[in-house]
């Protein structure tokens, strides 16, 4: 873990002087390799009956990385779309498609079809990854654009349709790529933001951008690969992403993937399975305190409890910490601009 500033360098990006970490992963593809070789027969994502270990993820990482690029043609700076939400398919996807320097554009599952649509064609995706729950909206989406050359299901349908299957994609392929050169400075990701006014703006995310975010975490929160986070937060948003999905593997945790956030049953899953981080808005832990208050839990084993993404009232500051003792309590703020973390005030300063 880094801990010191001695770990820091100066370094000249675009022309500006910037503080870096000297010891980052310079890849995505960096980043899962060096987890796989220190906890290779380890959880590395659970998600209701399914688990996979980072040797088992890495392994299919590399198979569908071949597929996308035989099968669909994937290259460096291509853009793949995944519309999917809180599902395995999902990093699985965008761990394939940084595999090959290609661009992964992650998609709010809320939106409707002339919203699915607009980032298709603004993004130029030329695939689209796709969970059955959301491809009715996509088949209307695609009929407006015509970049979008490939869609495919990350879970089989009974109806016959334009698309391939995600198992039939890795049930055929021979793992067998050469190594692509993608440097930190290429893009890799391209995450849509709202803002106040206007169309979604793309926020474009560079390999580098991951890693430092991937350190930041660490160095902020104290997550350790003995910690088991819950992922409520959806994946097409930055935290749920790059705070907990990518900065999970880096530091070697086993994260739990939850599809949809729903206080009753994200309680339970905590106890169930032994959660002890948690990360949400204040409007998450309003709701969870109402529930335990009703049913009576108690999480003894949670030891980290982060909130962001909007104000923290200084009253449910103060019922976490008396809900939660044990926890330690954390205000992450950051912008999808930023990679998301950019700012962390730890439990010493919470009530402060």
């Amino acid at each position: 873990m880094i801990k010191h500033s001695e770990h820091l360098v100066q370094e000249t990006h675009n022309g500006v002087k910037v503080l870096a970490y000297k010891h980052r992963p310079r890849s995505l593809t960096s980043i899962l390799q060096t987890t796989v070789e220190k906890f290779p027969d380890k959880n590395v994502f659970e998600c209701n009956s399914e688990a996979v270990t980072f040797s088992q993820f890495s392994e299919r990482v590399e198979r569908l990385a071949a597929a996308m690029h035989k099968t669909l043609g994937i290259g460096k700076g291509d853009r793949v779309a995944l519309l999917l939400g809180n599902d395995i398919a999902f990093p699985l996807v965008f761990f394939a498609a940084a595999r090959l320097g290609a661009v992964s554009v992650p998609i709010n599952t809320r939106f409707v079809a002339n919203e699915i649509a607009y980032i298709f064609g603004n993004s130029g995706a030329n695939t689209v990854f796709v969970h059955p729950d959301y491809l009715k909206e996509c088949a209307r989406a695609r009929k407006s654009v015509r970049n979008v050359k490939h869609v495919v299901l990350t879970r089989p349908v009974k109806e016959k349709g334009d698309y391939l299957e995600l198992e039939g994609l890795l049930r055929d392929s021979t793992g067998n790529i050469a190594e692509i050169d993608v440097d930190e400075k290429d893009l890799a990701s391209i995450f849509y933001t709202a803002g106040t006014m206007g169309k979604p703006k793309g926020a474009m995310c560079t390999h580098r951008n991951f890693s430092s975010t991937c350190i930041n975490v660490e160095v902020a929160t104290g997550i350790t690969a003995d910690d088991r986070p819950l992922i409520c937060v959806p994946f097409s948003h930055p935290t749920g992403c790059h705070s907990q999905l990518i900065a999970g593997v880096y530091i070697g945790c086993s994260s739990v993937i939850q599809r949809h956030f729903n206080a009753d049953e994200t309680l339970t899953l905590i106890k169930k399975a032994n959660i002890t981080t948690l990360v949400g808005v204040p409007t998450i832990y309003w709701l969870l305190l109402a529930q335990m208050k009703l049913k009576g839990y108690d999480f003894g084993q949670l030891k980290n409890i982060i909130y962001g993404g909007a104000p923290a009232s200084p009253e449910l500051v103060r019922r976490l910490r008396e809900t939660f003792p044990s926890a330690r309590l954390g205000n992450g703020y950051g912008l999808t601009e930023s990679s998301s973390l950019a700012t962390f005030l730890p439990d010493e300063y919470t009530m402060k």
